[in-house]
């Protein structure tokens, strides 16, 4: 009887724990779902949404898109993609959720891939100019470069392999003058397009975080970056701690960023090897408040394949780019 007393209290104890660690870990339910979800990312859309529509009606973005149209259709792309594309500095995010207004799938498609792979988001965009007060200047010239081209040639390569769609886009009047909309308008539509988003996107935000939350406390994390740390090393010439940089980056992209910052503290990595790292991070996978998103627009195949293609991606340039930096 008091083994069983004593057993029934250690699994109690065990199984609270583990409730705790679910809701409020670093992973948590409520950790992750109300500082991110709720605290960052819906108002950063709702903060998209009332900036997009501020560009339209006051007619400035047909002065930006006269100067990009001819670069953005080399990519496959519109005019109407500049805004979505620019807006992937703040939140990558809230600008796919932005491309759901295009009429074209296959530039919708074109776009989602680049802001996925090639567009690093606010929070990476932070720590990188922080890095660059650290980086001798050609590293930093560098890294600027290969993200760049990276950009530009994913989009023409797609333009060339993507059949092309039977959509035309009617051309815009270009000399609209430009003038202050009614605000409160705008306002009211940017709030309600907030909520529309987080409704859609809570309760697979729930479970994502869940579902992390569990693999980070049984373990399955750390044996993931186990096993990520051959490729790491060996192909990729980095330090096993790498690795986890990179998993990281799959949850939320700004985890892997910070821990940029924190790798120069213990100044583990060399300057070209936190070039590689900073490079790779930038060109990775989708987060995973952007997949959810991508999943929702895209439809599984299509997502799997911009998660994959991003991925395959970001090895290669970062193994080009040890080669030329670290070989």
């Amino acid at each position: 009887m008091e083994f069983q007393s004593n057993y029934n209290i250690y699994a109690g104890g065990l199984k609270h724990k583990m409730i705790e660690y679910l809701m409020t870990g670093p992973f948590g339910i409520i950790s992750m779902t109300f500082r991110y979800l709720i605290c960052m990312l819906t108002p950063l859309v709702t903060a998209f949404a009332f900036c997009q529509m501020f560009l339209e009606r006051s007619g400035i973005i047909l002065r930006l898109e006269s100067h990009s149209g001819k670069l953005l259709s080399h990519m496959g792309l519109s005019a109407d993609c500049l805004l979505p594309l620019m807006s992937g500095f703040g939140c990558t995010t809230a600008a796919l959720s932005a491309l759901s207004g295009l009429s074209s799938s296959r530039e919708r498609y074109i776009a989602a891939f680049l802001l996925s792979a090639a567009v690093p988001c606010s929070a990476q965009t932070a720590v990188i100019i922080g890095i660059a007060f650290v980086l001798p200047p050609s590293l930093f010239i560098f890294y600027i470069s290969s993200v760049a081209a990276v950009f530009v040639i994913s989009g023409i390569f797609l333009n060339i392999l993507l059949p092309a769609d039977k959509i035309y886009h009617t051309p815009r009047t270009k000399n609209g003058a430009v003038h202050m909309p009614a605000m409160f308008p705008l306002l009211k539509v940017s709030v309600l397009y907030g909520i529309s988003f987080l409704k859609d996107t809570l309760l697979p935000f729930a479970a994502g975080s869940a579902i992390l939350s569990v693999l980070s406390y049984t373990g399955f994390l750390d044996y993931l970056c186990r096993i990520c740390a051959p490729v790491t090393e060996s192909f990729l010439q980095l330090p096993r701690e790498a690795a986890s940089l990179f998993i990281m980056s799959i949850v939320k992209r700004d985890f892997g960023a910070a821990g940029l910052l924190s790798v120069i503290e213990q100044s583990s990595f060399t300057y070209r090897q936190l070039t590689v790292s900073m490079l790779i991070l930038s060109l990775f996978v989708p987060c995973f408040a952007s997949l959810i998103i991508l999943l929702k627009q895209e439809g599984f195949a299509k997502a799997l394949s911009i998660w994959a293609g991003s991925l395959a991606l970001s090895i290669l340039v970062g193994k080009l780019a040890s080669l030329l930096l670290i070989s």
